[in-house]
């Protein structure tokens, strides 16, 4: 039987094995030892790069949490619904016919929802307000939980957003189907992340919480977080009885994920956007290289990414 090497323990272990017997850690993804550690020496030598000529791009320019849509669509029904009544209400004003009713109810009722999209977007961090790692993993996860998809994608480093296949697994609990999709784009990173946050079935749900910063350097860190993936069993009538049933049958499923983050001009990023990725078993190994002198990866990459 043809053997490989564990990229986080050295064990020789079966070729097609996916988590290593020894130590336990999952190796889907993550291929052989040495490609492994050298593409993690390049990203970090790619960022490094990036950020000595400044080309790094001013992403606290870009994710903004208010959407000038938005909030031109909550105000302006509401003033306008206003002058028609003022105008209605004066003695010389012209009653308002009943299309003029309903169209003036239903630019309130539009500003209404319009209203809640723009709390949500209150509930955002600011783009410029990243400036601690379990705030920039907050921002990142609610942004996914409100559909700002552009938000979180500007969450990731610019160097994660590359044509690297990116597996999502399935989770049966919300009926999410496992698959392949790539961050090059905001499209691929939305049809990677929509189905778990937003399952179809409307008694599904994705949630997360237990933020904790497990791990701090000077310019990076690992926080941890819970998400927690919910199914109400339908039926069983309402009241209070029914409320119980469909509680007590209801399907649960928490998973403990960690997260690599890196500071940048103040502001905290993503390493890797995934909900399980090859990194999130080697977050120690990617610190390391985030610590590492420059000279140090210098020599690194001279000896093809094993460290001596």
């Amino acid at each position: 039987m043809s053997v490989k090497q564990c990229s986080f323990c050295r064990a020789e272990i079966p070729e097609v094995a996916l988590k290593c017997p020894e130590c336990g850690k999952r190796i889907a993804g993550a291929g052989s030892p040495e490609e492994f550690r050298r593409r993690m020496l390049k990203a970090e030598l790619v960022l490094r790069g990036a950020l000595r000529k400044r080309s790094f791009p001013d992403v606290r320019a870009m994710g903004g949490r208010l959407r000038v849509r938005t909030v031109l669509a909550a105000v302006l029904p509401p003033v306008a619904g206003g002058l028609a009544l003022v105008g209605y209400l004066q003695p010389e004003g012209v009653p308002l016919k009943t299309w003029d009713w309903v169209l003036l109810i239903a630019a309130m009722l539009l500003s209404a929802y319009f209203i809640s999209v723009l709390v949500d977007d209150l509930a955002l961090p600011s783009a410029s307000g990243r400036t601690d790692p379990a705030r920039g993993m907050k921002a990142f996860l609610q942004a996914l939980k409100l559909k700002r998809y552009s938000y979180a994608y500007n969450c990731l480093l610019p160097g994660e957003r590359n044509n690297r296949p990116r597996r999502r697994y399935a989770v049966q609990t919300i009926g999410t189907r496992s698959g392949k999709f790539s961050f090059a784009d905001l499209r691929g990173f939305r049809a990677y992340w929509h189905p778990l946050f937003h399952p179809a079935s409307a008694e599904a749900a994705m949630d997360f919480s237990d933020l904790e910063v497990v791990h701090q350097g000077e310019d990076f860190a690992v926080v941890a977080a819970k998400l927690s993936a919910t199914r109400e069993a339908g039926g069983w009538g309402g009241g209070l009885l029914g409320f119980a049933v469909r509680r007590l049958m209801s399907k649960e499923q928490e998973v403990k994920i960690g997260k690599l983050l890196r500071r940048v001009d103040g502001q905290w990023y993503l390493v890797n956007g995934e909900v399980f990725g090859p990194e999130d078993e080697a977050l120690e190994q990617i610190a390391e290289l985030a610590a590492a002198e420059d000279s140090e990866l210098v020599e690194l990459s001279k000896a093809g990414g094993e460290a001596r």
